[in-house]
């Protein structure tokens, strides 16, 4: 599925959120994708880190955690647009 979304740049780590209404991407560009999974549409592209973002995990209050480049560690929430 991710290669039909046709991201700006490559995913390197992918999660489903934990109502699984949408799945996540951490990008090599530093940016989190949120997206669609019956429509392949990018609901939210947000910043995450400066540098390449390399894991992510849903932490049970369905924020995301970014891990990328230099030990770095962010709590990202997802927005409105996100179901």
């Amino acid at each position: 599925m991710m290669r039909f979304a046709r991201l700006p740049s490559p995913p390197l780590s992918l999660a489903w959120t934990r109502d699984g209404a949408v799945i996540v991407t951490a990008c090599r560009d530093g940016r989190l994708r949120v997206i669609d999974p019956s429509t392949v549409e990018i609901l939210e592209d947000l910043p995450a880190l400066d540098g390449v973002a390399h894991s992510l995990a849903v932490a049970p209050d369905g924020t995301i955690l970014v891990g990328g480049e230099n030990g770095q560690l962010r709590r990202v929430r997802l927005g409105a647009k996100t179901p």
